[in-house]
């Protein structure tokens, strides 16, 4: 069976009107009760919960093989994907540390490693939000998460190419999906990108390298560029494509991947590419979870595993690129169809292959 995500929203896509909840109080008693809940709400949330250390803090919460990314400042709160199932218990704890309420909730897509604590995350805190492209899924978690939107009446947004919300000064814009559907599930991945002040993210979820190259063909380089990238898909080799990784030029790219996992995650080849374009790589794999803070001009990192260090990149490589002289086709230097070297040119940017007539390689640059 495949549940059936329109059922649950409530609110057209673009639309962002904060739901109000008013609550009754006809007696004295039921008014004292409620300013006694007051002061202690005020309480717990000036005393109790810890403030946000410099202005925005962008918290990759280790959930193992999964995304979760856990946005935050003195304003308000935004979630980026959920976890896995067996993680949704200690997200739940982990988020409870720091806020009774979620503003925005974005799921990026319905695979069960970013939505699988969402349903526990609605049912504990007040989310009152929830933005997801229009997918469906037919997994168990999926069912649970509307469900659960239902239940809470939490407002249902479809993620649509434009949209923009802010808590504060923390300003998000949904650039993808852009196409009204798609062939593979992770390519309906909502792409993110995240500003605070000068400091900017781009959270990518699962987008793979069809989504990469639309991007590019959408927006300029002045919409990608980011300081931190959220690397797509764990780390698989079928995103962070050269052209995608030159546009962003991310200072930092941050890999939420589980340790041992299954897939082999994250690939040799764009742990290659991102150490050529010289991006300081960490992975909660080997950091646990890893905190960004930002006042809107610098970053700084901190991780939970204080024995291990990230990946810090050599200085920036050039990266070229290999024509062929004889099929005008160019390719990036790790390709499995590199001509010989006779019938090698090199080209030391994307841009001069394509203005010499030459085109890339379907294989490794899409």
């Amino acid at each position: 069976m495949v549940y059936n995500w329109h059922n649950v929203i409530s609110l057209p896509s673009g639309e962002k009107t904060m739901r109000s909840r008013k609550i009754p109080s006809k007696t004295l008693v039921g008014a004292l009760i409620l300013c006694a809940a007051a002061i202690l709400c005020i309480f717990r949330n000036e005393f109790l919960l810890p403030s946000a250390e410099g202005k925005c803090e962008v918290h990759f919460i280790d959930v193992g093989q999964g995304d979760a990314e856990f946005l935050r400042t003195e304003n308000g709160c935004i979630l980026i994907d959920a976890g896995t199932t067996d993680s949704r218990h200690d997200l739940v704890a982990y988020l409870e540390k720091y806020t009774e309420k979620i503003d925005y909730m974005i799921l990026t897509h319905p695979h069960e490693d970013h939505i699988g604590g969402a349903s526990e995350v609605i049912e504990s805190l007040e989310v009152v939000n929830l933005i997801m492209p229009d997918a469906v899924s037919s997994s168990a978690a999926f069912s649970r998460l509307l469900d659960s939107v239902e239940k809470k009446g939490v407002d249902a947004h479809i993620a649509a190419p434009g949209d923009t919300y802010s808590v504060g000064d923390l300003q998000i814009e949904i650039l993808s999906p852009l196409e009204e559907s798609y062939e593979n599930t992770n390519d309906y991945s909502a792409v993110v990108h995240a500003r605070f002040g000068g400091v900017t993210f781009l959270f990518t979820g699962d987008a793979e390298a069809a989504v990469e190259k639309a991007l590019l063909e959408e927006y300029p380089s002045s919409k990608l560029r980011s300081d931190v990238l959220k690397v797509g898909h764990h780390g698989s080799d079928t995103s962070t494509g050269y052209r995608f990784l030159n546009e962003v030029d991310p200072d930092y790219a941050v890999i939420s991947v589980g340790k041992g996992n299954a897939y082999g995650h994250p690939h040799e080849q764009p742990l290659s590419r991102l150490n050529q374009a010289g991006v300081t790589i960490l992975r909660t794999d080997e950091l646990g979870t890893i905190v960004a803070r930002t006042d809107g001009k610098e970053v700084t990192f901190t991780w939970d595993n204080q024995s291990a260090n990230p990946e810090n990149a050599e200085p920036a490589q050039p990266v070229q690129f290999i024509g062929n002289v004889n099929s005008h086709k160019f390719h990036s230097p790790d390709c499995a169809n590199l001509p010989s070297g006779k019938n090698r040119i090199i080209f030391d940017t994307y841009e001069e292959a394509v203005n010499a007539g030459y085109t890339p390689c379907g294989s490794c640059l899409g």
